[in-house]
């Protein structure tokens, strides 16, 4: 999901598109899907490295994986609005399924910031032609997407590859 929504958000020519992921492989993967910035979780502090490159927070911010550090560190990775009406802040979105509770300082609202959750709503007729046909331009390579081949009898170690973070961009079982 988060390399999908990187693409995307390079097709729609946003900027800057930051990848954060605790491998250097995996973000070397995601700046070829468009992320124009990466962040290695695993060295240094996301939020505080986000917030800098942007001058103060991003307008949304993206949780594809949904566990606790990672939502509850979107909200304050969005920039802070302002006072009035019409000074919205940034948006963060919660896409990956959470595991578990978390807790967000609500302060954080306060500067005009939302949080959102999406079960990855879509509208199949607009939005499947919108990716095939992205795909048929070759602005969405959905083939470049699979980095990984199982067949059916080895799905118990295709499921441990991803679970361990193996996998740069999809596991394909094969029938």
């Amino acid at each position: 999901m988060g390399l999908a929504a990187i693409r995307t958000a390079a097709i729609l020519e946003a900027s800057p598109i930051i990848a954060v992921d605790l491998s250097e492989q995996k973000l070397a993967f995601a700046g070829k899907w468009g992320a124009t910035d990466t962040v290695d979780a695993s060295s240094s502090d996301a939020v505080h490295a986000i917030r800098e490159m942007t001058n103060g927070g991003v307008d949304y911010a993206l949780d594809t994986i949904g566990v606790r550090a990672t939502t509850e560190q979107i909200l304050s990775a969005t920039r802070a609005g302002g006072s009035g009406a019409g000074n919205e802040g940034g948006m963060a979105i919660l896409v990956g399924m959470p595991t578990e509770e978390m807790t967000v300082d609500p302060r954080l609202f306060l500067a005009q910031r939302q949080y959102r959750g999406s079960l990855g709503a879509s509208d199949p007729e607009r939005d499947f032609a919108r990716y095939l046909s992205w795909h048929r331009e070759g602005k969405f390579p959905l083939d470049r997407l699979i980095t990984r081949r199982y067949r059916l009898d080895e799905i118990n170690e295709a499921c441990e590859a991803l679970a361990a973070g193996e996998i740069l961009g999809r596991a394909m079982i094969e029938l």
